[in-house]
């Protein structure tokens, strides 16, 4: 009988993708810290000190911003390329911005919906506390009934705005991309829009 040679299969890994993910991944980590550090200053500093009606508008202010972020995050990942090869091609503004934006979906998607997204419902409920503090300080009651019922609705408002920001997202991704990188500054994505229209 013939012997069969076992052939050892080497599946070939790409080292330079791992060195750029772990070198984005320390990046983005570090940038994430000093982020969450500048926004808790500044969400310490302004709700322990102004008025009780001016802080709830910070509060849902960073709720807002979480959001939007989010919505962004999703809507990059679900659009689609084709449409914007076609306005690029006609060389239209904010096209190849678009395209470098969906084609870097991933790491887009972490800084809008991972790092901005999460430190703002981090502060949101750090924010809540500050305010749950001021209101058993002001009106000198100590009832946990109150802090419980705070903290749900500011829960409950970031979850619900989140899912209906999710939901149109998805709906109307390409026109919310272009949108954003109408918005960008056209020098971030000077080199980049340049590679983009040479290869189609």
């Amino acid at each position: 009988m013939a012997k069969t040679k076992k052939r050892k299969i080497k599946i070939a890994t790409n080292s330079n993708v791992k060195s750029k993910s772990a070198g984005w991944v320390w990046k983005i980590t570090i940038a994430s810290f000093f982020l969450c550090l500048l926004f808790n200053l500044f969400s310490e500093s302004t709700i322990s000190k102004i008025p009780m009606e001016y802080s709830l508008i910070v509060l849902v202010l960073f709720i807002v911003i979480g959001v939007m972020f989010d919505l962004v995050g999703v809507a990059v990942t679900a659009a689609e390329q084709a449409p914007f090869h076609s306005m690029n091609a006609r060389k239209i503004k904010g096209a190849a911005s678009a395209l470098f934006l969906i084609r870097n979906s991933d790491r887009v998607s972490n800084i809008c919906s991972d790092v901005i997204g999460d430190i703002c419902n981090i502060i949101s409920g750090s924010g809540a506390a500050l305010i749950i503090a001021g209101i058993m300080q002001k009106y000198n009651v100590d009832s946990i009934y109150i802090s419980v019922a705070f903290t749900s609705i500011v829960a409950c408002v970031t979850i619900g705005s989140k899912a209906v920001g999710k939901s149109i997202g998805i709906s109307r991704s390409n026109e919310i991309v272009y949108r954003v990188a109408l918005c960008l500054p056209p020098k971030m994505f000077k080199n980049k829009t340049q590679k983009v229209r040479k290869k189609h």
